[in-house]
């Protein structure tokens, strides 16, 4: 082709057709079956019985008795090997079809296993909220794909009490409660989120909102910032206690809960 203008003549070379890419591959493992994804100007791409041709072809090559079993919803080939390969005759077949420039990628059709099941875990029976299939969360079915692994939960409630069921999910938090007397650990705000208790005395709290004198809770704690944390992040599979909903999930209490509850300003 020719450029032109000003009085300048060059010449442009036509492009040159792209050279083919290596098919991409997963490693070798034994296996029936290999997938086989065509590119898309490749016959065996869109016809079944080119797929099959080119698998009797690749069989013989290789010294194995292929042969095409079916088209996936992909659109890949599935090709029966014959019967399960050792994994060093499987990756023979495997670059068979990664030299082939027709070929985008070829994996084994591997065994897939449950990750997640109902962990053994005494108490987890007594949770019927994660697993009850009418007003449960149904967390079992998605336990399979997400487990809270890389997400950090800030629970803002009465702080930690040191648990071995939640131990290993805790990072450091933080005491938001400014009010000593509340804070019942001897000082107001500091980086430890320890819960000391939020036991109280007989009209120590005055009333509730609804004018009715708040309770004593004597040295009966709530120690309700673990107990949410473990609703959340307990350890599963563990052989203690209960399963968390997102047991894999970090945990980071922040307490602004203390005697006689917390207030907006902390919170």
């Amino acid at each position: 082709a020719a450029l032109l203008g000003s009085g300048i003549t060059a010449s442009v070379a036509a492009p040159a057709a792209p050279a083919a890419t290596p098919a991409d591959t997963a490693p070798a493992a034994a296996a029936e079956r290999l997938i086989v994804g065509y590119k898309t100007q490749a016959a065996e791409a869109d016809s079944d019985s080119a797929a099959g041709k080119d698998a009797k072809k690749k069989g013989e090559k290789s010294g194995k008795s292929l042969d095409f079993d079916r088209r996936l919803g992909t659109g890949a080939a599935l090709v029966d090997l014959g019967g399960e390969l050792a994994e060093k005759d499987v990756e023979k077949v495997m670059a068979e079809y990664a030299t082939d420039p027709d070929v985008a990628y070829v994996v084994p059709d591997t065994r897939m296993y449950a990750a997640a099941v109902e962990p053994n875990d005494p108490y987890y029976e007594r949770q019927w909220d994660l697993f009850e299939s009418r007003a449960g969360m149904n967390v079992p079915g998605a336990w399979g794909k997400a487990t809270g692994e890389g997400v950090n939960i800030a629970v803002i409630d009465t702080g930690y009490v040191a648990h071995s069921d939640l131990a290993a999910n805790v990072i450091d938090g933080y005491d938001f409660i400014s009010d000593s007397w509340m804070a019942q650990d001897g000082d107001g705000r500091d980086a430890d989120a320890s819960d000391p208790g939020d036991w109280m005395n007989r009209g120590e709290c005055g009333t509730d909102a609804n004018g009715q004198p708040v309770p004593p809770r004597d040295t009966n704690n709530s120690w309700h910032g673990t107990h949410v944390a473990g609703t959340i992040a307990a350890a599963a599979d563990n052989g203690k206690g209960v399963t968390g909903i997102a047991y894999d999930a970090t945990i980071q209490p922040v307490r602004v809960l203390g005697k006689c509850g917390g207030t907006t300003a902390d919170i």
